[in-house]
């Protein structure tokens, strides 16, 4: 699938997304159907751990096995969701779970 951010590919295990630092940015949830979460986050583990622990019924049925982040601070988010989209649709991957992506 290619990399969608800078940091990553993390394994989305409980494990790995231990390792994803503490910090504010944006990020990407992908399996090899295509993107399943795209968001930010001002605490990017505690978030995409939360995905881990409590998945919204799509995130179930399209179970990620990769994460992806971009630190970045909040004022940036929109900007970078832009671009991030953005880059997503040029490169013609699926957001899998509708309006949560």
């Amino acid at each position: 699938m290619g990399r969608h951010l800078p940091q990553g590919p993390y394994d989305f295990t409980t494990e790995a997304v231990s390792h994803i630092p503490e910090r504010p940015g944006v990020y990407v949830l992908y399996n090899e159907e295509g993107c399943v979460l795209a968001r930010s986050a001002v605490n990017l583990r505690r978030e995409i751990a939360e995905v881990f622990e409590e998945p919204s019924e799509c995130v179930k049925q399209h179970w990620p096995t990769a994460a992806e982040v971009d630190f970045c601070l909040p004022t940036e988010f929109e900007a970078r969701m832009i671009r991030l989209r953005h880059s997503l649709n040029v490169r013609g991957i699926s957001h899998l779970c509708g309006s949560e992506s």
